[in-house]
């Protein structure tokens, strides 16, 4: 079979932390052929969606790319799996727009409409029940008035990022307060999430992992010592 990883620079893949390294291992393990490009060379030519990509390789403990990029038509592939890590900007929505005009040719994962429907941060207000409390909002005094609410301890995060980036802790009356919410909204023209810390966190946090409903493990990320973010990217341990 012939796959297409729409993805990041491979110099951003850690083998030994990418689920889409393991997804390249497996499939060329298994005499599947590999491409990879980047989300902007998704396009629509010659009246088909196609993308500028180069071959994958793979061999243990690192992945390559091999030869000059080629246009591919997207409806001639097996599969198409959309990898990038967020933030997800223009160039990202614009090429799941596109992939959309290939649905029930080629299978896309992960799907189009999930990656614009399932924001990186509120998606999961749909379970807030299970959450710390939470606000989303651009404006300063509701945030202030807030993180006093909730004990003089938050968190605020872009809506758009992943990995720890632009996670900062907000102190009640600390010089850098209002600042920092300055920064993380644009100055009142952004949303942000704003969330109450979890002392609890210095013992970390577990993902779940599941498919079709199924439990397949999980995993306990700590953070480094004199961080309270306990993301992989940034030092975190499992």
């Amino acid at each position: 079979m012939r796959f297409l990883f729409v993805m990041d620079g491979l110099d951003r893949v850690h083998p030994d932390k990418d689920t889409t390294f393991g997804f390249v291992q497996s499939a060329v393990t298994l005499g599947h052929t590999c491409e990879h490009c980047l989300i902007h060379q998704v396009e629509r030519t010659n009246g088909t969606i196609t993308a500028w990509a180069r071959s994958l390789r793979y061999e243990p403990g690192r992945l390559w790319l091999e030869g000059e990029p080629r246009r591919v038509d997207l409806t001639e592939l097996d599969a198409v799996f959309v990898r990038k890590d967020p933030p997800f900007d223009d160039a990202y929505a614009y090429a799941t727009l596109l992939l959309e005009l290939i649905r029930g040719e080629t299978l896309v994962i992960n799907d189009p409409r999930g990656l614009r429907e399932a924001n990186e941060k509120l998606y999961a207000l749909h379970f807030a029940e299970h959450m710390p409390d939470t606000i989303v909002t651009s404006e300063r005094q509701v945030i202030l008035d807030f993180v006093r609410e909730v004990g003089g301890r938050a968190v605020i995060k872009p809506l758009d990022g992943a990995g720890g980036f632009g996670v900062l802790g907000l102190t009640a009356g600390d010089g850098n307060e209002k600042a920092i919410i300055d920064l993380l909204t644009h100055e009142g023209q952004q949303l942000a999430e704003v969330q109450r810390f979890m002392p609890e966190v210095k013992k970390g946090d577990k993902r779940v992992l599941l498919l079709d409903g199924e439990l397949l493990g999980a995993i306990l990320r700590v953070p480094p010592q004199g961080d309270h973010r306990a993301n992989i990217h940034i030092g975190g341990s499992v």
